[in-house]
């Protein structure tokens, strides 16, 4: 068995009870878990698995597929306060999206994880800015190693950037776009 910290990022239906978890840990990169029953009334998963929270898991690794089996999750830390506006639930969504583009599954990254738990801490206490995204935005390319830490970069680099990193631009961020003055992606 083992355990991590772990941000939900996605979950996708896969039978009437179950569900596939994806999560973003910081030692062990992103991880796919089947939560078998789940959905069901008296599950112990029941009110854990939602987007945006953050849980203890612990989960038995499959020896066959890269999707592992969730034995167990303890709520951590649920943000309910990124629900009360609709713009950064947006934000959230398209943070935990970059996050899951920018990682490989199995490989250990801390300093994702770790800007992934200070951005949704923010949007569970703030509204969400253009300030806060293009400072993820340019975290998120200093992570990647894909500009320089050391020095001010335009946040037109940093996207252009992003764009080249990422094998696609999360869909969230035209519609964040949208709703707040944010600097186009690319």
């Amino acid at each position: 068995m083992e355990k991590s910290i772990a941000h939900l990022l996605r979950l996708t239906p896969f039978s009437d009870t179950s569900v596939i978890v994806t999560w973003c840990t910081d030692n062990h990169g992103l991880i796919k878990t089947i939560a078998k029953g789940s959905r069901r009334p008296k599950s112990p998963f029941r009110g854990m698995l939602d987007h945006f929270f953050t849980c203890e898991i612990e989960w038995k690794r499959s020896l066959r597929s890269e999707i592992h089996t969730l034995t167990e999750a303890a709520l951590h830390t649920p943000r309910l306060g990124i629900r009360k506006d609709y713009t950064t639930m947006l934000a959230a969504g398209y943070f935990c999206e970059c996050a899951h583009l920018a990682v490989e599954p199995d490989t250990p990254i801390p300093g994702i994880h770790h800007l992934l738990t200070r951005a949704l801490d923010f949007l569970d206490q703030n509204t969400v800015t253009p300030k806060a995204v293009t400072h993820f935005e340019s975290e998120l390319a200093k992570e990647l190693g894909i500009i320089p830490t050391d020095e001010p970069t335009p946040h037109r680099i940093i996207t252009r950037a992003l764009a080249d990193a990422l094998p696609k631009i999360p869909k969230q961020r035209a519609s964040l776009a949208s709703r707040i003055d944010l600097p186009p992606l690319r």
